[in-house]
């Protein structure tokens, strides 16, 4: 756990307060509206904190906006069924090809998998909030 960060280190340094971790990975976002998808594309993250997502998009999109997004996980629960993770968050910030948002809400979800699969398979994997998963050797952290 980082310790409290004194205001000239915020000004000169990092101003981030969690960690962010460098991830490529596929992703759909969905642009909603009042409860309305406006609209929505693909593309692939950049990197990812515990408060903020950083993606590549074909398009800029707006400021304020929300987003809906699905991100192919790199793990697997219990070895066997391919995990989403699934993200609401604000548009901050978008131009030449990228866009960052401020996660609001996000959950982990299985993506196509049923329950019965998952319940009978186990191998002895890390374990996440009681669930095995496996993650590849390419996730890395930036400091």
């Amino acid at each position: 756990m980082r310790g409290p960060q004194k205001f000239s280190d915020c000004i000169a340094g990092e101003r981030r307060r969690s960690r962010r971790y460098v991830l490529e990975l596929p992703l759909q976002w969905k642009l909603v509206h009042r409860r309305r998808v406006v609209e929505s594309g693909s593309g692939r993250t950049r990197d990812l904190s515990s408060q903020g997502l950083l993606f590549e998009a074909e398009k800029s999109l707006e400021p304020g906006g929300q987003l809906d997004i699905s991100v192919a996980w790199p793990a697997l629960l219990d070895g066997v069924a391919p995990l989403k993770l699934c993200v609401t968050g604000a548009i901050i910030r978008s131009g030449n090809g990228l866009t960052a948002i401020r996660i609001m809400q996000h959950e982990f979800r299985t993506a196509g998998i049923s329950a019965m699969r998952v319940a009978s398979a186990s191998n002895g994997a890390s374990t996440f909030h009681g669930w095995n998963l496996h993650l590849p050797a390419s996730v890395t952290k930036i400091q």
